[in-house]
């Protein structure tokens, strides 16, 4: 079964300021189904390219 990651990450219009909008992955964060295929594919496609992965706030820390 493919999941549809883009219905896990919900817009948040104009913040922090207008004009951008915020993809906010705590839904994603929320379905562990869909955060282990988000997780997957990022493997898939650095799998070979990377040696070390790092994470600076406290999303990147948990995907890290």
């Amino acid at each position: 079964m493919r999941i549809d990651l883009r219905s896990h990450i919900r817009d948040i219009p104009d913040f922090p300021k207008p004009g951008i909008v915020f993809k906010d992955i705590t839904p994603l964060l929320a379905h562990p189904e869909a955060f282990r295929a988000a997780i997957d594919a990022i493997i898939e496609h650095f799998r070979g390219r990377v040696d070390m992965v790092l994470g600076i706030e406290s999303r990147g820390f948990i995907v890290g």
